[in-house]
């Protein structure tokens, strides 16, 4: 197997701010399966026989809030999104807590990162990519001579395309000749091409795809190739011509005669010729399921407006038009999507990249527990674990008050953006070649962190009324920094290391002073920066934090002085370890807070062109 340079804690290198990007999140490498701890009693842990060591109690601690604060209250599934924070109504008072399952959340991650452990769970995804950069693969790739188009439709559970052969194309006059629209003017003008960005924009305008469909079904189509060798369709009263169906994609911006620049035409799909019925090709469930995640089916967030709305036509029966390649029998699919150009699936799924390709089955008998599987319970192995810890709700303690409302735009980042989400090798984080998700060697770069500013942040202050979309907007109403919350954590049947790990997660060894977690929503415009304080233990053989966590840096120190020992013949102790500093950093507050934020478009854009990637937030913040 290649060796990985992420195994040993790296040299730290100088790098000056203009040299690097921007970015609200940063990631702490992830460890392959031999570097993974993975406890000893794992296999003798009882809920009915204590350990002969393991101890019963709780651990009792105050958050405060350093920055802004919210966690959304709950909501009936029909009911729109509350923008209060989480509460319960006391005899006509509001009570504000941290939920439960927020507090879990942050210590498991934490110490997931802490003790070595495995990158889990995450979702075995395949991205796809359409990128028209100079250069870039996109085009070697997608040949256009391969792509057919046909009508999607499914039985039984199965999806199927009828194949209409090559897709020709139409202007926009033809198009306004056949239906009396006015799309010729219309993407011509700035203010009205906005109301067409989506296909369904376009379809709306005579009533829906398929009185679209309808309305073209009894014109006769003559074809020819342009002097640019593009295949042409356009109405004729020859009644030998074809007949067809017109079709719309979205108009991704202002055509520019001039420049001849914009898309200018739409779609014919072509019956076959003769009386012949077209060729009915499966579409694999690989296929299937990867379309899917391209117009993300799994996110009514992110879902392409388009597909949702073609989704309710497949589910209804109705058939759905698409864009295909023939797989190499030429009797299936091999990749398909809803334009034209569309987006290519990468050669890599997500669990076939490092380090994830180097765990073991969940479900099979070489799955072996860490750490943080141990404490918290785990599905995986063949014999499940029940977790031995509990969390209360940490309920607002005093008078809290809510600061002013928040409206604002988060967005969520997209893992498919392969210069910050997979691990890349440059100087002054430029690259000469990308590592993307075609790699059969590309690496993850494993927990994704939001390093603290110490401040809260606005990402609307810059954008035009224009761009200010209602749609995309969040609202709610924060507590203010400073409101202070108390919670407990019970455990049974812990080892003294088990408690030492839980009390370093939850107080960075012994530095709580120093660093803070981050919980809630909008961490990454600098809420939710939280600080614990006050932390007390109950039911105890001793009463001393520094105990527990000196029995749990013995444990790592022993037992990763033998992983390393026997996989780099290296020495290393717990403390130098890149997971161990790497995630101090982005738990500190940063030198350069300024950077702590999501780049726009265009900055994507050239980030690509000037091939720059994200570092470390080491190096990234030094």
């Amino acid at each position: 197997m290649k060796k990985h340079k992420q195994h040993h804690p790296y040299q730290k290198k100088q790098r000056k701010a203009s040299d690097c990007v921007v970015s609200a999140y940063n990631f702490i490498p992830a460890l392959p399966e031999s570097f993974v701890f993975k406890p000893a009693w794992a296999d003798q842990i009882s809920h009915d026989i204590p350990f002969k060591d393991g101890e019963s109690g709780e651990i009792e601690f105050e958050i405060e809030a350093v920055t802004p604060i919210f966690i959304r209250n709950g909501t009936g599934q029909d009911q729109e999104a509350s923008d209060e924070f989480c509460h319960i109504v006391v005899q006509g008072e509001k009570r504000y807590f941290i939920p439960a399952t927020s507090l879990k959340g942050m210590l498991r991650n934490v110490l997931e990162i802490l003790t070595c452990c495995r990158l889990h769970p995450v979702s075995d995804r395949r991205f796809a990519y359409r990128d028209l950069t100079p250069g870039h693969p996109y085009m070697h790739n997608f040949n256009q001579n391969n792509v057919r188009c046909g009508f999607l439709f499914e039985k039984d559970g199965q999806w199927f395309i009828e194949d209409y052969g090559k897709p020709h194309f139409i202007t926009h006059k033809e198009v306004d000749k056949i239906l009396g629209t006015e799309l010729h003017n219309m993407v011509r003008n700035r203010k009205e091409v906005q109301k067409l960005k989506h296909a369904f924009d376009k379809y709306k305008l005579k009533g829906g795809p398929y009185a679209v469909f309808k309305e073209s079904k009894g014109v006769r189509f003559a074809t020819f190739t342009n002097k640019n060798n593009k295949k042409m369709a356009k109405k004729t009263d020859d009644p030998n011509g074809r007949e067809g169906y017109i079709v719309f994609t979205g108009q991704p911006g202002v055509r520019n005669d001039a420049r001849n620049t914009g898309k200018a035409t739409e779609f014919v799909f072509l019956k076959p010729e003769g009386h012949s019925k077209p060729k009915v090709l499966p579409v694999s469930p690989e296929v299937k399921s990867d379309f899917l995640n391209i117009y993300y089916d799994h996110d009514d967030n992110q879902i392409n407006p388009d597909w949702k709305e073609w989704r309710k036509y497949l589910e209804n029966g109705e058939k759905v038009p698409v864009f295909f390649t023939p797989d190499e029998s030429g009797d299936g699919v091999l990749h398909m999507g809803l334009a034209y150009m569309y987006k290519l699936p990468y050669n890599s799924r997500i669990h076939g990249l490092y380090p994830l390709n180097t765990y073991p089955d969940p479900k099979s008998e070489e799955w072996k527990f860490d750490l943080a599987e141990v404490i918290f319970g785990s599905i995986n192995g063949t014999d499940p674990l029940k977790g031995r810890v509990f969390f209360s709700h940490a309920f607002a303690i005093g008078n809290p008050q809510t600061a002013d409302k928040v409206d604002t735009i988060l967005g969520s980042p997209k893992a498919s953006y392969y210069p910050f989400y997979l691990q890349q090798e440059g100087e002054k984080c430029k690259v000469e070649e990308y590592k993307t998700y075609d790699d059969a060697d590309a690496e993850l770069r494993g927990f994704k962190r939001y390093p603290q500013k110490g401040m809260t942040i606005s990402n609307t202050t810059d954008l035009k009324p224009e761009e200010y979309n209602p749609n995309v907007r969040t609202q709610f109403i924060p507590l203010q920094k400073g409101t202070t919350f108390k919670g407990k954590i019970r455990f049974h049947n812990l080892k003294p290391a088990e408690i030492g790990a839980l009390l370093s997660a939850l107080t960075f060894h012994n530095k709580a002073d120093q660093y803070f977690h981050s919980l809630g929503m909008a961490k990454p415009l600098g809420y939710g920066a939280v600080r614990i304080k006050n932390v007390q233990l109950k039911g105890l053989r001793y009463s001393d934090i520094v105990y527990y966590t000196n029995e749990f840096e013995i444990i790592m120190d022993t037992n990763l002085e033998l992983i390393y020992k026997a996989n780099t013949n290296q020495s290393v102790v717990w403390r130098d370890t890149v997971q161990y500093t790497e995630f101090l950093r982005t738990a500190a507050i940063a030198n350069h807070p300024e950077r702590l934020r999501y780049p726009v478009l265009k900055d994507f854009q050239q980030y690509k062109r000037d091939k720059k990637y994200l570092p470390p937030h080491s190096e990234f913040d030094s």
